[in-house]
């Protein structure tokens, strides 16, 4: 089941009456829980309205597709829940960051989440972008990360920080694919090991 693109249906800034905060984070919790619960199978819009306990107006008020959705509900997990220190040892840092990043993207909510949002993605242009969105924000985290490590002699200063983030940010999605999670904390500190010879 999909619910990806409406046809005709374009998304719209966010003018004129506001988000309820509180029916907002209904929304974004409700299509966690609805990815975790359906899997591969997916849900509705409609579903979700009735998750949230909203109208499905509402929905398409805010977000165009389901997977703006994710997206958004998964960059607001991310902030929460993914260690991004920054502290006066910027190996230390980057190996929490790595090892968080892979711990969360692995529990159940997110991965299943991550999963839909990638399947809807390689059928639908709304879905694409919104995977983008979420990919690039990210890719921004992991940027400044590996920045402040070169800076600080962590990782050789002639490596190309992108390749470096797709590296770090790849496994994930390789894992994810292949249903292969990530356990434990070895992987994440090979990873470091790697970028750092």
């Amino acid at each position: 089941m999909t619910d990806t693109d409406e046809p005709g249906r374009k998304a719209r800034p966010h003018a004129g009456r506001s988000r309820n905060e509180h029916a907002r984070q209904d929304v974004l919790g409700g299509a966690l829980d609805l990815a975790a619960e359906t899997a591969s199978r997916g849900f509705t819009m409609e579903e979700l309205a009735a998750r949230a306990a909203v109208s499905k107006r509402t929905l398409y008020r805010w977000w165009s597709c389901r997977s703006e959705v994710l997206a958004e509900a998964l960059v607001e997990r991310a902030l929460t829940v993914v260690d991004t220190p920054a502290s006066d040892d910027a190996a230390a840092d980057l190996r929490a960051y790595i090892r968080s990043v892979y711990r969360q993207a692995h529990a159940p909510q997110a991965a299943a989440a991550l999963r839909l949002l990638m399947a809807d993605a390689q059928t639908s242009p709304a879905a694409a972008a919104a995977l983008r969105a979420f990919t690039d924000h990210r890719r921004d985290t992991c940027l400044a990360l590996l920045s402040r490590a070169r800076e600080h002699g962590v990782v050789p200063a002639g490596r190309d920080p992108r390749v470096m983030a797709d590296v770090i940010l790849g496994t994930v999605w390789y894992r994810l694919l292949t249903a292969d999670p990530i356990t434990g904390d070895t992987v994440a500190d090979e990873i470091l090991h790697l970028l750092s010879r």
